[in-house]
């Protein structure tokens, strides 16, 4: 977790860090969906391989950016105290 002293001394970074982790939590959600699509269609595909080469094709520019104010990390360590509690 991210103390409050933390995040306001390095508050670019870690936002920047927490938009990272946003977009990375988004392609996984998209590469689970391919996967489901191609079990339909009898085709077996690895989940994390399939993010793996979505996330190597994702431009920083396409990131969403500002994320949602609701949103919540599954990375605990990106954790605002005070924020994501």
């Amino acid at each position: 977790m991210i103390t409050q002293e933390q995040y306001n001394s390095l508050k670019e970074y870690y936002d920047w860090q927490r938009v990272i982790e946003y977009n990375r939590e988004e392609v996984y959600i998209k590469a689970e969906k391919i996967v489901e699509g191609m079990k339909e269609q009898d085709v077996e595909l690895d989940v994390d391989r399939v993010f793996e080469e979505l996330w190597n094709d994702t431009d920083q520019d396409s990131y969403e950016n500002p994320i949602p104010d609701t949103w919540k990390p599954k990375n605990k360590n990106l954790h605002i105290e005070g924020i994501d509690i």
